[in-house]
């Protein structure tokens, strides 16, 4: 039987269902924005398909702080122009998280031991390696974190809280 569904999404399922239900919330009620609420879904707008692809995407991905190399999507063309756009238009930003925590959080176990040269640490768990990370001395914290921030391109997301608003 025939369910009158299609056997897969199209690639650009969720842009559109955002740009429905967003375009629909602004047409209606955009007489009680704030200025800054417009022009959120304006900078939106004003960026091509594939930056816009990538905003939806992490918007609605947990987490904010994303490493660039990580990220997986086929039908984004051009990740980092994308991301690069992105933070022209304030809804992003491009450079590397300053907190060792968060930074820490983006990474898996075994690229932490790699990375900072605790493979020594390899049998404690993630909490007990991370736990050791942050005790750290202030010296080799501030190794860490430089060796942590360097170590890939990052984006971090802007506009969750009218993301909110406008869901």
């Amino acid at each position: 039987m025939d369910s009158g569904r299609p056997d897969t999404l199209p690639d650009d399922y969720y842009l559109r269902n955002f740009h429905a239900l967003v375009g629909y919330v602004f047409d209606t009620y955009q007489d009680l924005f704030t200025s800054e609420e417009c022009t959120w879904y304006e900078s939106i707008r004003q960026c091509d398909e594939s930056a816009q692809r990538l905003y939806v995407r992490l918007l609605t991905r947990k987490g904010n702080v994303f490493r660039l190399s990580r990220l997986k999507y086929p039908e984004i063309v051009a990740l980092g122009d994308a991301a690069s756009q992105l933070a022209s238009h304030q809804l992003s930003v491009t450079s590397a998280p300053d907190s060792l925590s968060t930074l820490i959080q983006a990474y898996t176990k075994p690229e932490l031991l790699r990375m900072l040269s605790l493979e020594t640490l390899k049998s404690k768990s993630r909490v007990e390696l991370v736990d050791f990370i942050l005790a750290a001395n202030p010296e080799d914290q501030h190794q860490y974190l430089s060796t942590l921030q360097n170590a890939d391109s990052w984006i971090s997301i802007n506009g969750h809280a009218f993301w909110n608003l406008y869901n």
